[in-house]
């Protein structure tokens, strides 16, 4: 399930997606800064500390996550976790 909608996404640039820890949906691929941006907004707005991004890659109809990385909040800032 994706919880926006922006158009064609998966065109020559490079997109980024991900999701937060708890949740079972994918954020709509879109710009790094964008989609990180979103992801730290639904985090906050869904109480979670945890969410993960990575390079959203066309499979058919539909795109997987490749170089994921996990991004926590450490009591000041959105940092790498481990």
């Amino acid at each position: 399930m994706v919880v926006q909608e922006s158009g064609d996404y998966m065109n020559d640039e490079v997109c980024y997606s991900g999701y937060v820890e708890h949740s079972d949906f994918y954020i709509d691929p879109q710009s790094y800064y964008e989609a990180f941006k979103f992801l730290v907004d639904l985090a906050v707005g869904s109480g979670e500390t945890v969410f993960y991004i990575g390079k959203a890659v066309s499979v058919g109809y539909d795109f997987e996550l490749e170089d994921t990385m996990k991004v926590v909040w450490n009591g000041y800032d959105w940092v790498k976790g481990e």
